[in-house]
């Protein structure tokens, strides 16, 4: 199913051009070689293991009590023995394994996942460096910077264009892509671009716009329920605090963001994936 999806492969491709050795670029359905040797015993041994109480977080948004929320889980809930998971990660260099790959689909435009390699530690980024890195990317890459503007008159890129900042235990990247009618001009534009900011800083004007947006995307985002639940299970699992990402937000300043900008986004250590048309 995944190989079938030119938006997963594009992805995939770029984290297996990216990756010499974590696990983050092999595909979530595992490899062929890995699914092979799939066993009944092994399947029930994964579930035990990870799927284990000890290994959960219950998270409850809404007109309830704690003590409602205990009964029905004590109730609903089976007792299972602890089990303590440890992952373990061969090294990774911080140079990229390759600096360009790319396959046909059946598509009727192409694609391309431009990823920056980042530095990574075991633990996840702090909320200060997150929302550093956030401010500053939308600084440079949101439908309201020079960069969109420029790629968008150039005819590089369409709606369809993101960035992001992927991370995890281990990795961390940068990604910016979407559909193109020339996927390594959109690259090149992207890589000159980013080469020139690194050099000048981003411009007072571009941080403050980017900072109150954010800001308020932060806010309100906590009106939404079902956020809310994301937000705190993934503050619980990357070990950040709930509300200490909206104070980050706003404490950012402009020297801060762009000191962020000399430590990310090396135009020499980056993978090309694209998509092409078959």
């Amino acid at each position: 199913m995944y190989d079938d999806s030119p938006e997963w492969r594009v992805m995939f491709n770029m984290l297996e051009a990216m990756y010499h050795n974590h696990p983050v670029k092999i595909d979530i359905a595992g490899t062929v070689e890995s699914i092979s040797k799939i066993t009944a015993q092994g399947l029930y041994d994964c579930y035990n293991t990870f799927y284990n109480l000890h290994n959960m977080v219950l998270c409850v948004c809404g007109g309830t009590t704690p003590e409602e929320v205990l009964n029905i889980a004590d109730d609903m809930l089976k007792a299972a023995p602890k089990a303590k998971v440890q992952s373990y990660f061969e090294d990774e260099p911080y140079e990229v394994k390759t600096t360009y790959v790319e396959q046909a689909f059946p598509v009727t435009m192409e694609l391309f996942n431009l990823g920056f390699k980042e530095k990574a530690g075991a633990e996840q980024i702090s909320n200060k460096l997150l929302a550093q890195t956030e401010v500053l990317l939308a600084a440079i890459a949101s439908s309201t910077a020079d960069l969109y503007r420029e790629l968008m008159d150039e005819g590089l890129i369409n709606q369809s264009f993101s960035y992001e900042l992927f991370e995890g235990p281990g990795f961390l990247s940068v990604i910016f892509g979407g559909e193109s009618r020339n996927p390594k001009g959109a690259a090149k534009k992207i890589k000159e671009y980013i080469a020139k900011v690194k050099q000048t800083g981003i411009s007072k004007a571009d941080f403050e716009i980017s900072k109150k947006a954010l800001y308020g995307d932060a806010i309100s985002a906590l009106n939404s329920v079902d956020t809310i639940g994301n937000m705190l299970v993934d503050s619980h699992f990357t070990s950040r605090e709930f509300f200490g990402y909206v104070d980050e937000i706003a404490a950012v300043t402009f020297e801060e963001a762009n000191n962020r900008l000399k430590e990310i986004l090396d135009v020499n250590n980056t993978s090309l994936s694209i998509i092409t048309k078959q």
